[in-house]
């Protein structure tokens, strides 16, 4: 049996999740409240994510290591996650910055250069985010199971 080591990414995509299936009505600033912190957890867990996955020892750099034959097309998808990963930092930053101007607005603080949106649309903004995650983790995952499953010249047996 092999070990498989978690995402750093599960913890908080699950605990988004549940805070998006409260009920924001029974006590909207509650909800914020918690839907807001699991974003910036979300936030945190993708940097620590970019950051290993992108080192020089990390999992893209394996993927793309002299050591292997790698092919213009495994170059492409991995540069592609790269990209992503910017992206999803971006996605995930505007996020919390609507989050808390729903914070601010339901504390009574003024909010200044921006409309405030409806927590109900907050709930629609942050589930697409999650789906986005969700479709990375799921092309990077597949990405490293097709290189695992195939034979890589020079690479021993």
């Amino acid at each position: 049996m092999v070990a498989t080591k978690m995402s750093p990414l599960e913890r908080p995509i699950k605990m988004m999740r549940e805070a998006l299936a409260d009920d924001l009505h029974q006590n909207e600033a509650a909800w914020v409240e918690r839907v807001g912190q699991s974003a910036k957890m979300l936030v945190s867990a993708l940097r620590e994510h970019v950051t290993q996955s992108e080192s020089p020892n990390g999992a893209l750099a394996t993927l793309t290591s002299p050591q292997q034959d790698t092919m213009a097309t495994l170059d492409r998808r991995v540069q592609h996650l790269r990209e992503e990963h910017a992206h999803l930092l971006m996605e995930a930053n505007n996020l919390t910055q609507q989050i808390e101007s729903v914070r601010n607005r339901s504390q009574g603080k003024a909010v200044e250069g921006r409309a405030v949106p409806d927590p109900a649309l907050i709930r629609g903004l942050a589930n697409d985010v999650l789906k986005h995650f969700e479709q990375h983790e799921d092309a990077e995952t597949k990405l490293f199971v097709e290189v695992v499953q195939t034979d890589v010249p020079g690479a021993g047996d």
